[in-house]
């Protein structure tokens, strides 16, 4: 590291080094192609030489508080070419933004959750066609990070018609028989429906039946995605819970950059542990940072009692509209 007091020293250095590379024009490794050392034909001694030829071109320089990037590498490119630079981030706020976008979910991951779930759903519609497969958890309340298990909820209390489809008041989907508790019938669902991801479910290993747990379930691993998957078939609750946290989660964006360092913190320091146990989980660390965050001054979010004050008088207000223009077209 260098301080003030030897920062033209260290400038000089960078002066030497930049302008040989320029006087000897030698091809940038690194930038003519940066994934040269990844191909199947470098072997480890070729991977081994690109390396050390990199650092021969590298400097490092430790710049003093309030230096401009911008400008600092501008006044290096005029010795000679700079092919690669990298800036460390020295702000918190920087750190936790470059945390976030290291852990969250991509695109790509959650379009992966979300074709697990659709083939779920094909096998669920087997037995019951008005049944629907849903997300809840952290893979859809904006808070999931890489790798996060998949939760999957049976939804059977189906109200609303599908698009296109004939209704009738004498029409029967789906039969069972009448169970002695809804608990009871809950079992008997799942165990049906884990029978069939077990024998006919594309990719599906490691079917477990977790029935009597205090929310039966059926755990599986989707093998072409690398998903471990819960499936529950009564767990409305969550949903709803799922989508409170999104909605927090976009209220402001750095509630999701506090909540995922806040997690980072307390998975380095032992407070939570991959393993079951006594231990606190994620979702409660993110349901103390958010009651932390209803309680600064002023509030950064609203608590739930503001949430449903708001949404009653948007619903007020969406009635009055429509009464008003009902009225209108009379």
């Amino acid at each position: 590291m260098v301080g003030c007091s030897r920062l033209e020293s260290v400038l000089r250095a960078a002066r030497r080094a930049l302008s040989s590379s320029a006087g000897r024009r030698q091809r940038p490794l690194a930038a003519e192609n940066p994934d040269r050392h990844r191909t199947a034909k470098s072997s480890f001694s070729c991977v081994q030489r690109i390396r050390q030829e990199q650092a021969k071109h590298s400097v490092l320089v430790a710049c003093i508080r309030n230096v401009n990037e911008n400008r600092f590498l501008k006044y290096l490119s005029q010795f000679g070419e700079v092919a690669n630079h990298f800036f460390f981030d020295s702000r918190t706020e920087e750190q936790m933004l470059l945390l976030l976008d290291e852990h969250q979910l991509t695109e790509e991951s959650l379009r992966l959750r979300y074709l697990v779930s659709s083939l779920m759903g094909d096998i669920a519609t087997a037995y019951f066609p008005e049944a629907t497969v849903q997300l809840y958890g952290s893979s859809v309340n904006s808070f999931g990070k890489m790798g996060c298990d998949l939760d999957l909820f049976l939804n059977l209390d189906i109200k609303e018609s599908k698009p296109g489809k004939t209704t009738s008041a004498y029409t029967a989907e789906f039969w069972m028989r009448r169970m002695s508790s809804g608990r009871l019938a809950q079992q008997k669902i799942l165990s049906v429906i884990g029978e069939c991801i077990e024998s006919f479910g594309p990719g599906c290993n490691e079917v477990q039946k977790i029935l009597n747990a205090r929310c039966p379930l059926i755990r599986f691993t989707h093998q072409s995605s690398g998903l471990q998957c819960d499936l529950t078939a009564d767990n409305k609750i969550a949903l709803i819970s799922s989508e409170l946290l999104y909605l927090y989660g976009n209220l402001d964006p750095r509630v999701r950059a506090l909540v995922f360092t806040l997690r980072c913190w307390a998975r380095v320091h032992g407070v939570t542990s991959y393993i079951s146990g006594h231990w606190i989980t994620n979702f409660s660390i993110t349901l103390m940072v958010l009651f932390f965050l209803q309680k600064r001054e002023p509030p950064v979010i609203p608590t739930l009692d503001q949430l449903k004050s708001l949404a009653g008088k948007f619903g007020a207000k969406t009635k009055n509209s429509l009464s008003t223009a009902k009225t209108a077209r009379s």
